[in-house]
């Protein structure tokens, strides 16, 4: 009978323990590669949604009733195929960019599980959910018809649609 060496027994146990903790440090790691990959996308669109003169702009349009009637005018001349100045034009150009703007932190909301509650609450709860104010319907009727399949609709309260039946009615 050979003799098995103390070495030969403990060969395939630290083996095994080499391979978890190698898993273990892999997974880590992963992780932290994940959470850091959010927060350098957050803090991209985070910057952007608060420095870009852009986005200034129209958060203004939005926030301020006074703001709001130049945007609201414009949207109303675009509702019904009027001609727009160059000003209309850049307001609007701004809402669409302030919009999809919106649309990509819900995308990456789903991306990242974790984090979704805070897009939400970050960009949803006040900047998003004030496009639909009864007094916003401009603003609102705009998203029914030019982001109808985008992913903006399901986070709103209201519906767009309904709000233009209404407003139409």
């Amino acid at each position: 009978m050979k003799e098995i060496s103390w070495i030969q027994t403990l060969s395939p146990v630290v083996a095994l323990l080499g391979a978890c903790l190698g898993a273990g440090i892999a997974v880590f790691f992963s992780g932290h590669q994940k959470k850091k990959s959010w927060l350098d996308t957050f803090n991209a669109v985070h910057s952007s949604f608060w420095s870009d003169p852009d986005f200034q702009r129209i958060r203004k349009c939005i926030a301020y009733d006074s703001a709001y009637v130049e945007l609201a005018n414009a949207l109303d001349k675009r509702s019904k195929d009027a001609p727009l100045s160059v000003q209309e034009m850049d307001l609007i150009d701004n809402l669409d960019k302030f919009l999809n703007l919106l649309s990509r932190v819900t995308r990456l909301g789903q991306e990242y599980k974790g984090f979704a509650d805070l897009w939400r609450k970050l960009y949803f709860d006040w900047w998003f959910e004030h496009c639909f104010e009864p007094n916003r319907t401009e603003v609102a009727g705009y998203i029914a018809r030019h982001y109808e399949d985008s992913l903006l609709a399901p986070h709103s309260r209201q519906d767009p649609k309904r709000m233009l039946e209404r407003q139409a009615g």
